[in-house]
């Protein structure tokens, strides 16, 4: 279970990593990178990992909240849109991000911490 853990973290690392080097952003600029995670752990620990230079959002911050009967609203879309990470579990856990992200024209970064 740890080594499990350890992975996960060590690719979400990996991947905010890609994005900041990956982002347009004008050099010298104080623009974060914009994280959106389908649940508040996967968020918090974006957070951890990329400190201040992130700004994450958790679509699911709520324990009594079952990510299986979820059910996006607008605002989410929105956040996916913006985002330049985004992370879910990738088994089916959180289907329904891959729709969003599937239904969005820009490619994104987008790590399934499962797969």
């Amino acid at each position: 279970m740890f080594k499990r853990l350890l992975t996960a973290f060590s690719v979400m690392l990996l991947a905010i990593l890609a994005v900041a080097c990956s982002t347009s952003a004008k050099s010298g600029s104080n623009q974060k990178i914009q994280v959106v995670a389908t649940v508040d752990f996967y968020g918090e620990v974006a957070k951890a990992v990329g400190g201040d230079q992130v700004s994450v959002q958790s679509i699911i911050d709520n324990p009594a909240i079952d990510p299986h009967d979820y059910e996006p609203t607008t605002k989410v879309g929105k956040q996916v849109a913006t985002a330049n990470l985004i992370v879910a579990s990738g088994i089916g856990y959180d289907g329904w991000m891959d729709k969003l992200v599937k239904s969005e024209s820009k490619s994104k970064q987008y790590l399934r911490v499962a797969d």
